[in-house]
């Protein structure tokens, strides 16, 4: 049994080791394309080149969170500047790390070794996920840290449960660390610390252990986040906690020329509607953390004196958030990917990554929400609060599908729990509802960006690969 389980495990390895290495040579002399990868690599030549966190010697910026071009430096100072497919080898080793968090989460929450191993193969399969490996993004090395946070979360929780094991505090100090470095990937998740304090109280088995568990984990999010922090007041003379573009992003979300679908698009806005049109005086002088500080007060001002414009854009921000994953996609069809410029591949990709995203976006919510009604552990709990947070976060600035990347790992646990207990899902009375309700919720959505919110990038695109 053990050896046809370890025959069984080196196969999985070698099939996950052909597909990466097929997109590698693919992706191999593949250039900075996208803006966002344009700057993180520019910013790491500044660190390698300088010892500066900046766009060159001298003009400091905390614009982008700073851990992936703190990556790219030590990978460039190893192996040499601008080496983008060493970048690329070391996400392909990182995502198969977070493969195996994926499966222990899995194991350890669904206590089915069966729905752990389906659940990491979907998630390093998944090809929207593959592809982001091989770009100079966030993505890899942020999903990584995420999941290493829940991983040390789940452990203290579990630890806690075994009396006199004081295990959980040096778990839940671990899990600090790893939020606050995921943080510093992405400050999407700094807001949250409070509130995942809170729950950490509530969710411990003893109010003591939970007390303790909830101020140990804030104290060492807050401490890995203060160098950071100290670094950004002394040359900014501002608290800024992880960049500065935030606030820049929630007004360009939010003014009276942001475009009402596909939001994200006020970033290339002509220079007589842009967000800084008319306000010269106002910016002149200004440093980052002032000018974030000033669009942050001017969002709110815009969103309280226009609620009924605000609510119709954020539906439309969800709708944008849980839409179709075209980010590759859109790629292809702007050229960004000279290795996938074949139309039959484009075409196999564009139907794979679709697919994929409607298999696991339904199947995983389905029994996301099930067990919500029929097991309600505190993994299910935290799980709908995060989804929803994201949600809430991204239909308040913007809302794009590249945004829900980082909850793809949880809907693929979920997606196996689903073909495993199917059976047993059915049997309750609500499964039809649920199932119901979800397929009607992406309907909704999916027909939205097909035929209203992104009709023109869709029809551009069949008409580029058929060539009609």
């Amino acid at each position: 049994m053990l050896k046809k389980e370890i025959k069984r495990n080196i196969f999985f390895l070698l099939l996950f080791c052909f597909y990466r290495l097929f997109f590698f040579f693919i992706f191999q002399h593949q250039t900075l394309s996208i803006v966002d990868e344009q700057q993180y690599n520019k910013l790491a030549l500044c660190i390698l080149n300088s010892g500066e966190f900046g766009w060159r010697h001298g003009h400091l910026t905390a614009i982008r969170p700073p851990l992936y071009p703190v990556f790219l430096f030590l990978t460039y100072k190893l192996f040499g500047a601008n080496n983008y497919n060493v970048v690329r080898v070391i996400q392909i080793f990182i995502s198969l790390v977070s493969g195996y968090l994926v499966y222990w989460i899995g194991k350890r929450i669904f206590k089915d070794k069966n729905i752990a191993i389906l659940s990491c193969l979907i998630f390093l399969f998944y090809p929207s996920l593959t592809i982001f490996n091989y770009l100079i993004l966030t993505e890899t090395l942020f999903i990584f840290l995420f999941l290493l946070s829940i991983c040390f979360f789940v452990l203290s929780v579990d630890s806690c449960k075994i009396f006199n094991n004081y295990n959980y505090i040096l778990f839940i100090i671990l899990a600090g660390i790893s939020w606050g470095l995921s943080s510093l990937t992405r400050s999407v998740l700094y807001p949250l610390i409070p509130f995942v304090g809170i729950f950490i109280f509530f969710v411990f088995p003893r109010r003591k252990h939970g007390i303790i568990a909830s101020i140990l984990f804030i104290i060492s999010v807050i401490l890995t986040l203060s160098p950071w922090i100290i670094r950004n007041y002394r040359v900014f003379g501002h608290f800024v906690a992880v960049d500065t573009m935030g606030g820049l992003n929630l007004y360009m979300g939010n003014y009276e020329h942001t475009p009402l679908h596909r939001a994200w698009a006020a970033v290339d806005n002509p220079p007589e509607i842009a967000w800084y049109r008319g306000h010269g005086k106002e910016l002149h002088g200004l440093n980052e953390a002032e000018k974030q500080r000033w669009a942050t007060k001017k969002a709110f001002e815009f969103i309280l004196s226009h609620p009924g414009l605000t609510l119709i854009r954020s539906l439309i921000k969800i709708a944008n958030f849980w839409q179709l994953e075209r980010t590759i996609i859109a790629g292809m069809q702007k050229g960004y990917f000279p290795g996938l410029e074949n139309r039959i591949l484009q075409i196999f990709l564009s139907v794979f990554i679709l697919l994929s995203y409607v298999f696991v976006a339904i199947l995983g919510f389905i029994a996301l929400i099930w067990r919500i009604f029929y097991k309600r552990t505190y993994f299910d709990i935290f799980i709908l609060l995060l989804f929803l947070y994201f949600t809430g976060i991204h239909a308040l600035v913007f809302g794009h599908s590249r945004y829900h990347l980082p909850l793809i790992p949880f809907l693929c646990m979920y997606t196996a729990y689903f073909i495993y207990n199917l059976p047993d899902m059915k049997r309750e009375k609500h499964f039809k509802t649920i199932s119901a309700s979800v397929i009607i919720f992406f309907g909704i959505i999916w027909s939205y960006d097909i035929f209203i919110g992104s009709k023109e990038k869709i029809l551009q695109f069949i008409k580029r690969v058929l060539k009609i």
